[in-house]
């Protein structure tokens, strides 16, 4: 460590340095400017200009330690210092060397510490090697001789009693007492005689790592007191998880208040695997989980045997081949178990099937008492013993039809039905779900009519045209027709069946469904040889002969339509309720009495883009008949939403809202929660007041009704007009639902524009659209040029100022009922309290800079300007440029590009 050292010249002793710590601040004046951008917001500086002291080549990885209360605390890590601009290089001793600041990384430090932390009582730990001596101080002493079964008396004795015992100190978040006596003369430091027993208690959420009961033996204690650990959430094994605990080498099978530093290791039960293949170990940090424990969830759509078979006119199928195979029994006449139809397992009791297979002919859900369920059967006979053991029977819980489900009056739209099983069906080679594409993800791959792959339906049913049915499991492998296609030849009395929620699929070779394959699932296998679901068996026309027309189309359900409503079937109230109390928002805000929330909160199940809110009869009239106040919140607020889904969600759910309020006996007031850009079209300035709609709702519901989905996302653009998007143009169809049948109610329109200024939690905000992706594009150095006026006035409204106006007008709306007209609301950044786009920039901007990102890219700085000319040329200067540059640097090193 001596002027201009050479990499040559290194130490062959030990040495010091002892160096001052410089302010970041001065540290960035003085040090070369090539040097600054190393001086980082987890670095500080230490050492001195020009006196030829400092750290050099090999003293990297060293501690920088200050002393205090005679012992000594690491503060820094060296990391660097500047080279020398000599022929021979080496370090510039003359300048400051920089150290990565220790307590900017105190988590990752402790949570390693916790890791490999050693034993319990090993002596190579920090409180038994580096415990300082305590000064001498005046103690009082117990008695020499004591009964151990008599209380333990202090005494002012002036010599140490023989053999006796020095209290410890208490443990950390926790205690312990002397058995048999609770006197306060008992400290931490005080004699007592031979035989004491003290009890060691920790305090709640706390569990002690080592003995309760420590005994006094001749003259020291039976062992050292143990530490109070924090304790982690209890974890059970399920159904389907297993899990076993591992703390100081001891692994257990329960996971019963886990301590600090325990590891929690899970397996998934047989046909069972973890929601995003990761089954990592957990870590017990802090009375913490380092995160939430997996979920395994059923093996899907993956067949055990190879596909051979058809239907009608072919081969039957190998048993396991289709394990989400249902077979739907009936109770008919004096048969008590007659198969009716099919049905595809998606869950250990959720089923998929027609609606028609447990409706009458006007679509009125038949008795649950009627029909069995039954899984992993081979043969259709109800009890054949050939199925024997592998098949599992059981009653039906719930049948869950649609509401507009009407049946033959309404040509069988919506022919879809959900059958929950009273039994838990257990998964087995035979016995496994088929896999629903619940994010839409596969659609393109597998629902369009040009592609080669076929799908696959298994059944019961007939095996010739008019003949028998099959008494084998058979399937066949159907093309999917293209709509234009189907309709030119399906018969016109069949094609008013081809409602805009059917595929078409089949042949016209005599190949094909037939009775008693209704209700079937049509499959398709996905690159990752996974089977999906994407259609449901309803109807195909008849022959002249009656039975099956073989040579015709037949047509499915698509499900893809309904996936949102099968999550509400799967996600029980009891779960959504529990998952309600447990979201981090709702921590941070009320911490404290959740027992008493949890007594209040009770959730019900819905679905607002289905009728009457997906409600069961008993919910809906409870609500009429209890509900005072009603605030409607929930909205689709993508604004690339499908204009059917965005109008189920935000406008027929507006009409249910107001079914239910019209009945409810109770009403005090009932807030319609719009938003403040649903009439921005021409007018600069919103005024709290109606405007006139694009269409009307009787409008909208006819396009809907006349077109497909790919029809109306052509035509989307001349059906939007002038307004930007879906959300907004049904938000404003909305408030005119309001407006025309609301007339009578306790009802308000609040319009807030809410922008989140600050997260409740890292990562909330769902969507980035509008200043969000701003943010994110500046803060990772993607963004450095952005066509706007710095002075143009930005709308941001705190997430939870919106919330707070929220409950304060619909406590006006219900106390100081007015006309309609009077009672908009408008929730938006004031002209008194506003902030700029240059502002909100140069806010992103500083914090970038505090908190660099990981994730960045490039220096963050933005260059705002309106001129189109300029954007093109800082466009290529900072972004097109730069990129291409780094790219090729990137290739030419060898490595892949950014």
């Amino acid at each position: 460590m001596q002027q201009n050292l050479l990499f040559s010249d290194v130490m062959q002793y030990y040495r010091q340095l002892r160096v001052p710590s410089i302010p970041n601040k001065k540290c960035k004046k003085d040090v070369p400017e090539d040097y600054r951008r190393y001086i980082t917001h987890d670095k500080l500086c230490a050492g001195y200009l020009k006196n030829g002291s400092s750290v050099c080549n090999g003293d990297s990885g060293g501690g920088l330690v200050f002393k205090f209360s005679n012992r000594f605390f690491i503060a820094g890590v060296v990391s660097l210092s500047p080279l020398a601009n000599t022929a021979g290089g080496g370090c510039n001793s003359h300048q400051y060397g920089v150290y990565t600041v220790v307590y900017n990384y105190d988590h990752f430090i402790l949570r390693n510490m916790v890791r490999f932390k050693p034993a319990i009582g090993d002596d190579s730990m920090c409180e038994s090697c580096t415990t300082v001596t305590p000064p001498p101080t005046t103690i009082e002493e117990t008695g020499s001789t004591a009964d151990p079964t008599k209380p333990t008396e202090p005494t002012k004795s002036t010599e140490r009693p023989q053999d006796g015992c020095i209290l410890p100190e208490h443990p950390n978040s926790g205690r312990w007492s002397v058995l048999g006596n609770s006197a306060p003369e008992f400290s931490p430091g005080k004699f007592v005689a031979k035989d004491t027993i003290l009890v060691v208690q920790c305090n709640e959420k706390h569990k002690l790592d080592g003995l309760e009961y420590l005994v006094c033996r001749s003259g020291s204690w039976s062992a050292k007191v143990g530490k109070c650990l924090k304790t982690c959430s209890s974890l059970q094994n399920t159904l389907t998880t297993k899990v076993v605990c591992v703390f100081n080498i001891k692994e257990t099978d329960h996971c019963n208040d886990p301590v600090d530093g325990t590891i929690a290791k899970f397996t998934c039960a047989p046909f069972y695997e973890e929601k995003g293949i990761n089954l990592a170990p957990l870590l017990c940090v802090d009375g913490t989980w380092s995160r939430p424990p997996p979920k395994c969830v059923p093996v899907c759509g993956q067949k055990s045997i190879p596909s051979t078979a058809l239907i009608v006119k072919g081969d039957t199928t190998n048993k396991g081949e289709f394990p989400w195979q249902v077979a739907i029994y009936q109770r008919r006449g004096l048969e008590p178990n007659q198969l009716i139809c099919g049905g595809t397992l998606i869950s250990e009791r959720i089923i998929l099937t027609a609606a028609h297979c447990v409706t009458d002919y006007e679509g009125k859900v038949l008795s649950k008492s009627n029909y069995t369920l039954a899984v992993g059967k081979y043969y259709r006979s109800y009890s054949d013993p050939r199925d024997t053991p592998q098949a599992q029977f059981s009653e039906v819980k719930n049948i869950f039809v649609p509401v507009q489900y009407k049946g033959m009056v309404q040509n069988y739209f919506e022919d879809i039905a959900i059958m929950v099983s009273k039994r838990i069906f257990q998964f087995s080679q035979t016995v496994q779900p088929v896999c629903v594409d619940w994010t839409k993800t596969y659609l393109d791959d597998f629902l369009k009519s040009d592609t080669k792959g076929l799908g696959h339906i298994s059944g019961w049913g007939f095996t010739e045209e008019n003949q028998k049915p099959s008494d084998e499991l058979r399937s066949i492998r159907l093309p999917l027709i293209s709509r234009q296609n189907c309709l030119s030849q399906l018969g016109e009395d069949f094609e008013i069946y081809l409602t805009f929620d059917k595929l078409c699929a089949g042949y016209r070779n005599g190949t094909s469904v037939c009775k008693g394959d209704a209700g079937g699932g049509l499959v398709f296998k996905h690159a990752n040889n996974r089977f999906y679901i994407f259609g449901i068996l309803s109807l195909a026309p008849s022959s002249d002969m009656g039975g099956c027309d073989t040579h015709q189309y037949a047509l499915y359900t698509d499900v893809k339509y309904y996936v949102d409503s099968f999550l509400m079937q799967l996600r029980r109230p009891e779960s959504t309720q529990s998952d309600f109390l447990k979201d981090t928002i709702l921590d941070q805000s009320l911490s404290q009495g959740k027992a008493e929330l949890r007594r209040k909160v009770g959730v019900l199940s819905g679905d607002c883009c289905l009728p009457n809110l997906g409600l069961n009869p008993g919910d809906h009239k409870m609500l009429q008949d209890e509900a005072t106040c009603i605030i409607h919140i929930s909205a689709s607020v993508r604004f690339d939403e499908e204009l059917r889904i965005a109008t189920y969600t935000n406008v027929r759910s507006v009409q249910s809202i107001l079914e239910i309020a019209k009945g409810a006996k109770n009403l005090k007031v009932l807030s319609y929660v719009s938003t403040a850009y649903s009439n921005c079209i021409e007018q600069r300035e919103v005024e709290e007041k109606f405007y006139d709609p694009p269409m009307t709702v009787g409008q909208l519901f006819k396009i809907l009704d006349a077109m497909d989905d790919e029809m109306l996302n052509t035509k989307l653009s001349q059906i939007l007009g002038k307004w930007p998007n879906t959300y907004t143009f049904t938000k404003a169809i909305a408030e005119n639902v309001i407006r025309e049948e609301g007339q009578n109610l306790p009802i308000g329109i609040i319009r807030p524009g809410i922008r989140s200024v600050n997260d409740p939690e890292p990562g909330w905000t769902d969507f980035f659209q509008g200043m969000e992706m701003i943010c994110m594009g500046v803060y990772t150095g993607v963004c450095h040029c952005l066509p706007v006026r710095r002075e143009a006035p930005v709308s941001l409204v705190p997430l939870d100022y919106a919330v707070n106006h929220i409950l304060s007008v619909s406590w006006d709306i219900g106390r100081n009922r007015k006309p309609l007209e009077e009672s908009i609301y408008n929730f938006v950044g004031s002209k008194t309290n506003k902030i700029s786009g240059g502002e909100f920039v140069d806010i992103g901007i500083r914090n970038c800079e505090m908190w660099p990102s990981s994730l960045s890219v490039w220096k963050p700085f933005v260059i705002s300007t309106v001129d189109e000319r300029l954007l093109k040329i800082y466009q290529d200067l900072f972004h097109n440029i730069p990129a291409h540059v780094v790219d090729f640097v990137l290739l030419r090193l060898g490595k892949k590009p950014r």
